[in-house]
């Protein structure tokens, strides 16, 4: 008696049915097609699969339930006791991936006008204390999501950011949609120091042909139509931001991430917004160019194809 060998099986979890006919896989030259087969190993599926086993037919059937592998040890018997194994796998997809993005685009929109950190470690959002004027800060991020395929679904996903540096209390930040495109050029403000205008890069530098402003999306080539950025009035998350790593998530993230990969919308990412009626109030985040590379900006997407 022999076996030639059940192949593996690796399918999507809304495949078909499995049905694989036992007697194209033994055979005995004694007793022909007359054996007895039992199912040694992984009768139950191991929660991958649904089995059914049809021992007069000699069919077993496979039903995809959940995304994993199980091995299967199917044996056939012939009339003499004598008995052969054939082991095989069963691999279950169920589609779901999940990709860690970081940002490729970022910048601080200054309300004092002309200034912008395109290449900064850091963007700003909130409002300044006396000493830097009263002036707005609004952050402007963005992430390339052409590694999620075309079609698929976006389950879940979370917006990381670290925040660095605040000299006041916890203020509520919200994502908006962006409605333009706008840029990121060379800008870069210096770290300075204490606490004067452009610590930290609080400051800005005069920004760079390309850059984004209060007054243009791209410096040279496109202005808002509203100073200060277009986007969406409604937010789509908000977070009360403290010291060290923030996240952001929400239905209506999903909502525009869902757009951006159906490209039903144009992916001009979010502005952040928040703490613009607080003296004082302005938050440093860290960008992609920050130093600390685990400090840069993450956004986690957990998407089904």
């Amino acid at each position: 008696m022999v076996g030639s060998g059940i192949p593996n099986h690796s399918v999507d979890l809304t495949a078909a049915d499995i049905v694989i006919a036992l007697r194209d896989f033994f055979d005995d030259a004694e007793d022909g097609s007359d054996l007895t087969y039992t199912i040694e190993e992984g009768a139950n599926g191991g929660g991958v699969v649904n089995v059914t086993f049809d021992g007069v037919a000699a069919e077993l059937t496979l039903a995809p339930a959940a995304d994993g592998s199980v091995e299967i040890v199917v044996r056939a018997t012939d009339s003499g006791g004598r008995f052969v194994e054939s082991s095989f796998t069963c691999e279950v997809d169920d589609g779901i991936e999940t990709v860690m993005l970081g940002a490729d685009r970022d910048n601080t929109l200054y309300d004092e006008g002309g200034l912008s950190n395109g290449a900064g470690n850091h963007f700003f959002v909130g409002k300044t204390a006396a000493m830097n004027g009263f002036a707005i800060r609004r952050g402007l991020i963005r992430f390339d999501l052409s590694s999620i395929p075309a079609g698929s679904t976006v389950l879940a996903a979370r917006l990381v950011l670290n925040l660095s540096m605040s000299q006041s209390a916890a203020i509520s930040v919200a994502l908006h949609r962006v409605t333009r495109d706008w840029g990121e050029a060379g800008s870069q403000a210096s770290p300075g120091g204490g606490t004067g205008p452009g610590s930290g890069e609080g400051g800005g530098a005069t920004a760079e042909t390309g850059d984004a402003t209060w007054a243009a999306a791209i410096l040279g080539t496109q202005a808002w139509d509203t100073a200060g950025g277009d986007f969406v009035g409604g937010s789509s998350a908000v977070a009360t931001t403290a010291a060290g790593f923030n996240e952001w998530m929400s239905n209506g993230l999903l909502a525009d991430l869902q757009g951006w990969v159906d490209t039903s919308v144009p992916n001009h990412g979010w502005i952040l917004i928040g703490g613009e009626s607080t003296d004082g109030s302005a938050k440093r985040f860290d960008t992609r160019e920050n130093d600390t590379v685990a400090n840069r900006p993450l956004l986690e997407v957990q998407y089904q194809e």
